[in-house]
């Protein structure tokens, strides 16, 4: 169901990397405003919600990976038709030691759905949420698709 409740990421502004790495001081790797959109899993109950985020990437120098996302709704007013989340979220990949060909994924998402959603609805989503994880890691096991991202 969460999947479907996914209804795409629209790229608002791409950010210049060269200024966000020298305010960082980190080399930043990808940085954009972004804005999501969900749709509702019961629409006569809970309305649709959308997302404002700032995104960045970056690659430490022992190659850890981390992706950090802030709510960023200066950017872009709500719509009438969503409940603005909040969100902080980070994920860390990185390889395990002695073996190059495994890694390792951390993703630690705080989200504040807002407006009010009924306790049921919450604890019937969650676990579909958490299982997201091993969908990840059936995508990065499938190397039909990495093409794709490239």
């Amino acid at each position: 169901k969460y999947d479907e409740m996914f209804k795409g990421v629209t790229n608002l502004h791409q950010l210049d990397e060269n200024i966000l790495s020298a305010k960082l001081n980190i080399k930043v790797e990808q940085a954009a405003i972004q804005w999501s959109e969900f749709s509702s899993p019961f629409p006569s109950l809970v309305t649709a919600r959308d997302i404002c985020t700032l995104s960045v990437r970056y690659t430490e120098p022992n190659g850890r990976i981390v992706v950090i996302l802030v709510s960023a709704d200066e950017y872009k007013k709500p719509v009438k038709k969503y409940v603005r989340a909040t969100v902080t979220a980070g994920v860390i990949i990185e390889a395990l030691p002695g073996n190059p060909n495994k890694c390792t994924m951390t993703n630690i998402t705080m989200m504040d759905p807002n407006g009010n959603i009924p306790q049921w609805i919450i604890s019937s989503m969650a676990p579909e949420r958490c299982a997201q994880s091993s969908k990840v890691d059936q995508l990065v096991k499938d190397r039909s698709i990495w093409a794709k991202y490239q």
